[in-house]
């Protein structure tokens, strides 16, 4: 924003433009954040949990491949067997991990199917 016009007269009313840009533009950083949660609420988003258990299910199938090449590597000569013990516990307690979480995931997914479930009866009930 200049200081003065082409003539060289000062710029009137530059720090009313300039305060009132900063105005708007603060009001609706601030507008939107604070109506996001409210709207995501009134529209009922939900997180999609697609994605977290296909990764889940590729960090699962890479451990049990890693697993599975560790015992190849038992089988052959010249590999310090101290070394393959420790990356075989390291991906049994993985598969053990994810393994526990993806049964968490499905058990939390089935609770949700059941309240729904009931929350059907419910209306039935009452209809």
């Amino acid at each position: 924003m200049p200081l003065v016009i082409a003539t060289g007269q000062a710029f009137l009313g530059r720090n009313l433009i300039i305060e009132l840009t900063f105005g708007v533009i603060l009001a609706k950083l601030v507008g939107q954040g604070l109506s996001l949660i409210p709207l995501i609420r009134i529209l009922q988003l939900q997180t999609s949990t697609v994605h977290e258990e296909e990764l889940q299910q590729a960090r699962l199938e890479a451990a049990h491949a890693a697993l599975a090449k560790v015992e190849e590597f038992a089988q052959a000569n010249g590999v310090a067997i101290s070394f393959l013990a420790h990356l075989r516990a390291r991906y049994e307690q993985q598969i053990q991990r994810w393994s526990d979480q993806a049964n968490d995931a499905e058990q939390e997914s089935i609770a949700e199917q059941g309240i729904t479930h009931q929350h059907i009866c419910t209306e039935v009930i009452h209809a």
